[in-house]
């Protein structure tokens, strides 16, 4: 399967042998993100008035693209901070797909004056 003209993967993903339907899962569910990916790429173009709505898609040829399921458990301490998360990073990629789950100060941004400040979750969205 490609994606932007890479092939993918380039090495075997190893799943556990249990659940048996975890791979199933997991290929679906990142085959429906690669087209909401593209589809993000499409209105980014639009809205930016670029020539064609595959613009982005174009100049991605052989950019990456990463899913990365990661699971943060609820901050039980009274300072979020000092819990074992991700440190400061920016990313990769031209954009992230967050999906989250109903956990208030799980996730900062950067604000443009460089503060931290939480992202309150959206039932049942992506941000």
């Amino acid at each position: 399967m490609s994606f932007l003209g890479f092939i993918r993967p380039v090495f075997e993903n190893n799943y556990p042998d249990i659940p048996l339907t975890l791979k199933q899962h997991v290929e679906t569910y990142y085959t429906q993100l690669r087209q909401l990916a593209e589809r993000l790429f499409q209105i980014f173009a639009i809205a930016a008035n670029a020539p064609s709505k595959d613009f982005f898609l174009e100049k991605c040829i052989e950019g990456e693209h990463i899913m990365r399921p990661n699971f943060y458990p609820k901050i039980l301490t009274p300072k979020p901070h000092q819990d074992n998360r991700f440190g400061a990073h920016t990313d990769s990629t031209p954009f992230t797909i967050l999906a989250m789950d109903d956990c208030p100060s799980a996730l900062q941004i950067q604000n443009s004056k460089g503060e931290w400040t939480f992202a309150d979750p959206v039932k049942d969205a992506f941000f």
